[in-house]
């Protein structure tokens, strides 16, 4: 999707939609608040203008707010996934997630959601607004790729007795091709382009794995150990870079093996 595009779209199943918009026909109210709460909340308020029309929610550029009641928590979850999505006009339309679910979709969003938005709350602070601070500093975890035989080294012997001896030797011979596609995306999402196609992004990591054998099982099994591991190095030796590593892999992780299962 073109960075410029002042648009954004969310595909959405059929059902999903039509459940959704039946709520929202009695329930919009719109108002001039300028707070957003979509976090673990039923009250939803949002900065854009959104409308449920063929399967998608397009994001529009007027200066006032949609806040929604909902008595539904499954359904306010939804709604605040599918406003998050659109707000920060994530990439959701590529041929390559053309086959994840919402479901799927929804969890990884809220992962995103929990782990890399800001935690404080108050008026300079939105819900829907990415730690700039946290996404920046994740530069930092470019220092992995210099210990990258001490981290193999450990990660292997970490998971050699959980994996089956075929999914061991693929983990030892492609370790580099894992860790890095791994880290580059880490340290890419600063820029606001790479940041949109987050979860095209996780599909392309997801080819390293596409024609092996590994079980879903043996992926989750893997990401654990590449995180802790990391944590054992000289490196990471600062509660600050640690803290941030497991926040970062904490949403990778569980992306990946949300999106391996679908």
């Amino acid at each position: 999707m073109d960075g410029n595009n002042d648009k954004s779209f969310v595909k959405i199943e059929p059902k999903q939609e039509e459940e959704i918009y039946s709520h929202l026909q009695d329930n919009i109210l719109v108002s001039n608040e300028t707070f957003i709460t979509i976090k673990d909340e039923i009250t939803i308020t949002a900065q854009c203008s959104k409308s449920l029309d063929n399967e998608e929610l397009q994001q529009t550029d007027c200066g006032w707010n949609i806040k929604t009641e909902i008595s539904n928590d499954n359904l306010a979850s939804k709604y605040a996934c599918i406003v998050f999505l659109a707000c920060l006009r994530f990439e959701t339309s590529k041929r390559k997630l053309q086959s994840l679910s919402f479901p799927a979709l929804k969890r990884c969003a809220e992962q995103v959601m929990n782990e890399w938005t800001y935690t404080s709350s108050g008026p300079d602070y939105f819900d829907t607004e990415m730690d700039k601070e946290f996404l920046l500093d994740l530069r930092d975890l470019r220092v992995l790729l210099d210990k990258e035989k001490e981290h193999k080294s450990l990660v292997c012997a970490c998971v050699k007795s959980a994996l089956t001896s075929k999914a061991y030797s693929e983990a030892e011979s492609c370790f580099r091709s894992y860790s890095r596609s791994i880290l580059t995306l880490a340290t890419s999402l600063h820029r606001v382009r790479e940041l949109r196609n987050l979860f095209y992004d996780f599909s392309v990591i997801l080819e390293n794995w596409k024609h092996t054998i590994w079980s879903v099982n043996d992926l989750e099994i893997f990401l654990n150990a590449y995180t802790k591991c990391a944590l054992s190095l000289d490196v990471l030796k600062e509660a600050d870079l640690r803290q941030k590593w497991e926040r970062y892999m904490t949403v990778v992780s569980n992306s990946l093996v949300t999106m391996y299962k679908n």
